[in-house]
């Protein structure tokens, strides 16, 4: 049955067709109560008798008044009203203006940095739904809407619930298979579905996670990745053909990316991940990755040059330098490469000192309405062109001062989020509940110390580099100025840039007493010599506990991980690689929190708290 515009449905003016698809007409209306427009979607009168359809769309409205999430449409009410043409069965949705996913595939594939911003938003869309234990099924570019805020997820018609066991959490539900429709029955679009969609079987987030590895793939090259020009051609290419290989079709699209597609579409739903938060953990690190390279700081490709600070070491530094030149272009390969000499190493790592000036330290704000830490937002002065270090440190409440100190240094989300506020306290908030304080600066390029594109000159990812070290020494000085800080038990914390960055920031500054590294490893690229790893990790003198993904394609186990591993010139005692079964970072921040309090407690002694973390 047509709505005609000006027809009431409840409180509900309908002004105008929208659009419509198997799942029911939509049509623009104005809440007349709100004085708001709303989307309106009914059954064609055509499927009113029909059952199965009136359940999916009961179902949609179970599934979606569930759900509250930035990219998911928001339904703001249910109705059903007798009118003079016969019953009307309603949702009212959200209204959203702009173009679906499919609308814009028609213009071609997307930049990288679209791509990677839309499947984040898709990704945590289908994270919120599993979470509440519902299965979307069909996920495909027209159920996807872009608009000025974001990607927004659509048409939950045949979402599947699945009811959690006794004891089961709703992610765990959505992971299990169990049956919404007969067995047999195959629900969903065509060329989005996954095998076991395909084949009528029971599916759960898996077969989600499936659609959404087609959906990133056509992003990214514009094409279907699964083709056929009939249904038994598509069938067939679904249960049994791989895509071509996006690297062949988009260059500029790093290899992480393939590597993502190629888990999410895995014909054996085992081989692919688990759930949509070990895939938006991934797809984090991607984004950081482009940032990074965008930025210029890690793709480190461009000539270096640097300053000898010592004439009897200027020939063998030159020709360090030279070397690295011939060998830039080439995927690493460290079980040929060896550290640079002591005197050469020597010159590099008088780079990174600093002439000890006064902190001028001042205490910006301090807030003391969390529940496990008072909070001190803090500036001192760099060693460095008259700028200042703003951070931001966390006190905990459990314990008595002088406390333990954990000096942090973030992923590289950092590089372009735009205070350290925005980053939040999960990834480290475990360290303060444990009775220490962590201190998180904003290290040069980093949060509100974010440099603007193209900015610098040719050896600005090196400078960078050394700027850190910098930052890192001075946080240091302010940490020890504290009377409240015990400045012989200090620690640090890296996160996957940081990570990468620990074992300079190890071999340069003597006063930690261990270090912990999180998703990091050897660059795969090429770095100049004054900042690279390979040089520094030899020399690191203190405890280096590493934790890391079996799967991590930017830090790759072993071309990477253990390579860095090895390096450190420890006793077997003093350093750990605790290798878990996932990507490049934790899906499970309880392991990163086990493992490394416990290493802190053994190498910096355990915290005695007045109450439990």
């Amino acid at each position: 049955m047509a709505l005609s515009s000006g027809m009431r449905l409840g409180p509900y003016e309908i002004l105008s067709v929208a659009g419509s698809g198997g799942m029911g007409e939509v049509y623009r209306a104005k809440d007349t109560r709100l004085d708001r427009i709303v989307a309106i979607k009914v059954l064609p009168e055509s499927l009113l008798r029909d059952p199965g359809r009136r359940q999916r769309l009961e179902r949609e409205a179970r599934a979606v008044s569930s759900l509250s999430h930035p990219h998911i449409c928001t339904l703001h009410d249910v109705g059903h009203q007798d009118t003079a043409q016969g019953p009307v069965d309603y949702l009212v949705m959200e209204y959203l203006e702009g173009e679906t996913l499919a609308e814009r595939l028609q213009k071609g594939p997307l930049p990288p940095d679209q791509v990677l911003r839309y499947a984040l938003e898709i990704a945590g869309a289908l994270d919120a739904a599993h979470r509440q234990g519902i299965i979307h099924r069909d996920l495909k570019p027209g159920n996807i809407m872009l608009t000025g805020t974001g990607a927004k997820l659509l048409d939950f018609g045949v979402a599947k619930a699945a009811p959690p066991a006794a004891g089961e959490n709703l992610t765990a539900a959505a992971t299990r298979t169990t049956p919404a429709t007969q067995q047999g029955t195959v629900v969903g679009t065509l060329p989005y579905m996954s095998p076991e969609q395909v084949e009528g079987k029971d599916v759960d987030a898996r077969s989600d996670i499936f659609s959404f590895g087609l959906l990133l793939y056509e992003m990214v090259t514009g094409r279907r990745a699964l083709g056929g020009d009939t249904h038994a051609q598509v069938l067939a290419a679904i249960l049994r053909d791989d895509p071509p290989p996006i690297r062949g079709l988009r260059p500029d699209v790093g290899d992480d990316v393939e590597q993502v597609l190629r888990r999410c579409l895995q014909k054996d739903p085992t081989a692919r991940y688990p759930d949509a938060a070990t895939l938006l953990e991934d797809l984090r690190a991607c984004t950081a990755r482009l940032a990074m390279q965008s930025s210029g700081w890690q793709t480190l490709r461009r000539p270096r040059v640097f300053v000898p600070v010592a004439v009897v070491v200027l020939a063998a530094v030159a020709f360090s330098a030279w070397t690295w030149r011939r060998s830039e272009s080439v995927f690493r390969d460290y079980s040929r490469e060896e550290p640079v000499g002591d005197a050469i190493f020597t010159a590099y790592r008088s780079l990174h000192r600093y002439d000890a000036a006064p902190l001028e330290a001042r205490t910006e704000s301090s807030e003391t309405d969390s529940e496990h830490w008072r909070e001190e937002r803090v500036s001192y002065a760099a060693a460095y062109d008259g700028e200042r270090i703003p951070a931001t440190l966390f006190l905990p409440k459990n314990a008595v001062p002088p406390y333990q100190a954990v000096l942090y240094f973030p992923p590289g989300s950092a590089l372009r989020l735009h205070s350290i506020r925005d980053a939040g306290t999960r990834q480290f908030a475990f360290l303060v509940r444990s009775g220490r304080a962590v201190l998180s600066p904003g290290y040069k390029g980093t949060y509100e110390r974010r440099l603007p594109p193209g900015a610098g000159g040719p050896n600005a990812s090196r400078d960078i580099v050394i700027q850190w070290s910098k930052d890192v020494g001075r946080s240091l000085d302010y940490l020890e100025g504290r009377p409240d800080i015990d400045r012989k038990r200090l620690a640090f914390y890296g996160l996957s840039m940081g990570a990468q960055f620990g074992p300079i920031a190890g071999a340069v500054e003597p006063r930690f007493r261990a270090l912990v590294l999180v998703g990091g490893g050897l660059s795969t690229e090429a770095e100049p010599p004054e900042v690279d790893a390979l040089n520094f990790a030899p020399r690191v003198r203190v405890p280096v506990l590493m934790i890391n993904g079996s799967h991590d394609f930017i830090f790759p186990l072993e071309t990477s991980q253990k390579p860095l591993f090895r390096l450190l010139a420890l006793p077997e005692n003093a350093k750990r690689h605790y290798v878990f079964d996932g990507g490049h970072v934790p899906p499970r921040l309880q392991e990163v929190a086990r493992e490394t309090l416990d290493w802190l407690d053994r190498h910096l002694g355990p915290v005695r708290t007045t109450v439990e973390p």
